[in-house]
């Protein structure tokens, strides 16, 4: 896609009036001027922070995930009901054509 898109679009140009073609090419040229200037502007150094790293201590292990704590709602959905319907997760979705 992003092979063919210039291609289109100079297929675009050439066949449009010869005003819109200008208007890409230096509408495009201008973007891209002034998105590198106020990059060059707002442009801050890299922080610099220094941090003891012996100082933090050793890392610790991470702890267990909870298996057997869920919340409420995927409770709700593990057993079929869902805000108070019964829905059965295993069946078949029934589609239109079956209903009618």
């Amino acid at each position: 896609m992003l092979r063919v898109l210039p291609l289109m679009i100079g297929w675009f140009a050439l066949n449009a009036p010869s005003g819109l073609g200008l208007y890409w090419v230096f509408n495009n040229v201008l973007t891209t001027t002034q998105t590198v200037l106020v990059k060059k502007l707002v442009e801050k150094d890299e922080l610099q922070v220094a941090v003891d790293t012996a100082a933090l201590g050793p890392r610790r292990d991470p702890l267990p995930m909870a298996s057997d704590v869920a919340p409420d709602w995927v409770k709700a959905v593990e057993s079929g009901k869902i805000l108070g319907n019964d829905v059965d997760l295993d069946a078949p979705e029934e589609t239109a054509v079956e209903a009618a």
